[in-house]
């Protein structure tokens, strides 16, 4: 093929390429599923999957309702040991090509995703930005996802996850914080699919979407106390707050991440309120009595 005619049809693949539209994120729909492993010293592998259920409202914004079940894969007879299931954050897609997420042990914001990008581009906002080698945008594609094309920034990065990332999907190397220039540890995007949508491949998901996330169940004794309370969930307690019958907040701690606190309270005799919230955003209230 002539050297012009070559120029020619690769000037028109970028032109097309650049007047895709742009693709969010399905969170409504989407599930992530990705692969890790930490090869520093003892050899751990595993795998996560990422989904949205339901939504919520933070300083008058939506977002949806991130959750991350976590599994390390076991090499023995025994079951693969869950690390982590419940929720992991609210997120929302921006009207200028962006991501934002509340991280569930964060109070603020953070942009993770920005793609506003082209050839020669760095990486300046979201994962990668961080990173002492800069990513640079080498050349753009497109890849099928579902029946739709999503525009792939194809990435300056020799590591053997060939980075790249790829429009409302995430990068190679997975959905959420993913690794970058990796050696003793990787992370990397299996699979994705959108429930009830035929035009997707074959994803073999950890948890399936009709599996209910259980309910926060709480212990609080003894009730009646006389100033030591001890608390029990099966979920991880994220904050709590003993507030009187006015409404005060006599109590709180909102850095929280355990399954059962000892508190020492100091109050006079009578009726107050513990209010916990847990790591899947569930608020559990209950009547504690004060009787020294």
């Amino acid at each position: 093929m002539k050297p012009k005619l070559l120029l020619f049809i690769l000037v028109l693949i970028q032109m097309e390429l650049s007047g895709q539209g742009y693709i969010p994120f399905n969170f409504e729909n989407g599930i992530w599923i990705c692969d890790w492993g930490s090869y520093g010293g003892d050899i751990v592998r595993g795998e996560e999957q990422y989904y949205c259920k339901g939504d919520t409202i933070i300083d008058g914004n939506l977002y949806y309702k991130l959750y991350n079940y976590t599994k390390e894969i076991s090499y023995s007879p025994e079951p693969d040991k869950v690390l982590y299931d419940g929720y992991y954050g609210a997120i929302r897609n921006l009207d200028n090509k962006q991501v934002e997420i509340i991280y569930y042990y964060d109070d603020f914001s953070k942009i993770i995703y920005d793609f506003n990008l082209s050839i020669g581009d760095t990486i300046k906002k979201g994962y990668g930005s961080y990173e002492t080698e800069p990513l640079i945008v080498l050349s753009i594609d497109s890849i099928e996802f579902c029946g739709k094309y999503h525009k792939r920034f194809n990435l300056n990065d020799s590591s053997i996850i060939h980075q790249r990332l790829i429009e409302g999907i995430g990068f190679s190397s997975g959905f959420i914080q993913p690794l970058f220039h990796q050696f003793e540890g990787e992370t990397s995007l299996r699979c994705y699919t959108e429930k009830n949508n035929e035009n997707c491949g074959n994803c073999s998901l950890l948890l399936t979407r009709n599996e209910d996330i259980a309910y926060s169940k709480i212990e609080v004794f003894p009730n009646p106390n006389s100033g030591q309370l001890k608390i029990i969930s099966n979920k991880f307690i994220v904050g709590y707050k003993i507030i009187n019958e006015i409404g005060q907040v006599l109590y709180s701690d909102n850095k929280l991440q355990k399954t059962d606190l000892a508190l020492s309270i100091n109050l006079s005799n009578g009726i107050y309120f513990l209010i916990i919230r847990t790591i899947d955003q569930n608020v559990i209230s209950k009547k504690i009595i004060m009787n020294k």
